[in-house]
């Protein structure tokens, strides 16, 4: 049953983000998608949309980058598990690759 509740915590907490997501302004929205940790090819297209929404005739983002971003902006603070098997997660929400947790490091070189 605690499988159970906690996916329905995880879709409240999503409907939470979306709705949270679509109260921001455009700035706002990307200016917190970019306080956290995207992907080079992300990180390059929401500077891109910052910036031009940036100049004097910018009506905003257009449906499909907002869209997007609303998207990206609940991925990244929603508590969801990753689908990556690559990744776990660390108490506090922090997602980490499974050869950076301690018991996977290397062991130092004598004399180190």
């Amino acid at each position: 049953m605690g499988g159970k509740a906690n996916k329905n915590e995880a879709l409240d907490r999503r409907a939470e983000l979306q709705e949270e997501a679509s109260l921001l302004s455009d700035a706002r929205l990307l200016s917190d998608i970019l306080a956290g940790e995207l992907e080079l090819s992300e990180r390059e297209a929401f500077e891109s949309m910052r910036a031009a929404l940036s100049r004097k005739r910018s009506k905003g983002l257009s449906a499909r980058q907002r869209s997007w971003a609303e998207e990206v902006y609940v991925r990244m603070f929603s508590n969801r598990p990753c689908d990556d098997p690559n990744l776990t997660k660390k108490e506090g929400g922090a997602t980490t690759f499974w050869w950076e947790l301690p018991e996977n490091r290397p062991l130092r070189p004598p004399g180190m």
